[in-house]
């Protein structure tokens, strides 16, 4: 079970790729609207079209990442559920598997209040101001998976679990 792919262990690596993502993603956003305002604030300095158009395009580059969000983690979900069911399990490892899905849904649950504080912090929400409605109105596909992280967690872990340990039942996998 330790190493192997078709397993629990597979959503660890959702979490941390997804946790990642939106975390990068609002710092970028903070920093291109942080150039952005101090650019603008500056007297007597024309800015140029092209820094103009490298801003807008950061912020379009940002924005499509955040719309990637919940595709990439539906994605990474589905493989790890048809790899669960074509990779056989033995029905010992079901016990270790709920304690591994807690263990994941306490790590989601952790990421996603430290996530929705940050977004939600009075520092980041100044930065964001130039673009209305803050960095929740910015983002809104990262802020809607990181708030039901622990539901799409719970879900998705649910998922590999019972295609584990289905598989065998159903012809999923050859057992050696």
């Amino acid at each position: 079970m330790i190493g192997s792919k078709g397993s629990i262990q597979d959503q660890f690596m959702t979490i941390l790729v997804l946790i990642g993502l939106v975390i990068a993603i609002a710092f970028s956003m903070v920093m291109i609207n942080s150039y952005e305002t101090k650019m603008n604030n500056v007297t007597g300095l024309e800015i140029p079209n092209e820094t103009n158009r490298s801003i807008q395009q950061g912020k379009a580059a940002m924005t499509t990442w955040d719309n990637l969000v919940p595709f990439l983690f539906i994605g990474l979900s589905i493989a790890a559920i048809t790899l669960a069911f074509m990779i056989p399990s033995h029905p010992s490892f079901f016990v270790f598997s709920f304690i591994l899905l807690g263990f994941q849904i306490l790590i989601a649950a952790i990421y996603s209040n430290i996530y929705i504080a940050m977004v939600k912090d009075e520092a980041f929400e100044t930065a964001m101001d130039t673009l209305g409605g803050g960095l929740c109105g910015t983002v809104p596909c990262s802020v809607f998976v990181m708030t039901h992280a622990v539901e799409i967690i719970l879900a998705t872990g649910a998922a590999i679990i019972l295609a584990s340990y289905i598989s065998s039942r159903f012809g999923g996998g050859d057992r050696v």
